[in-house]
């Protein structure tokens, strides 16, 4: 199970508050949530200090999402480790 919590930040930001397994498919409800914010021109935060397991898609979508300029914060030691090493 996946929470995900839209705060703003700003006029032109939004921070997504993530907790739970980011993990089958609550992978694409946040991707979902996260093009809604690029769409309306938002730059994204993702606190991710409650995060606990991302799967292999779950990190490519982390990773994807850094890409498009995304900011995570709040990473739990086990999620920076398997970006870290390129788990994706």
């Amino acid at each position: 199970m996946l929470k995900i919590t839209p705060q703003p930040l700003g006029p032109r930001g939004r921070v997504l508050r993530v907790e739970g397994r980011l993990a089958g498919p609550w992978v694409a409800e946040l991707q979902d949530e996260c093009e809604r914010a690029f769409a309306d021109g938002l730059k994204l935060t993702l606190e991710l200090s409650g995060v606990h397991y991302a799967d292999p898609q779950g990190r490519r979508l982390l990773h994807d999402l850094v890409f498009r300029s995304a900011k995570l914060v709040g990473r739990s030691p086990f999620v920076a480790a398997q970006l870290a090493a390129g788990a994706a």
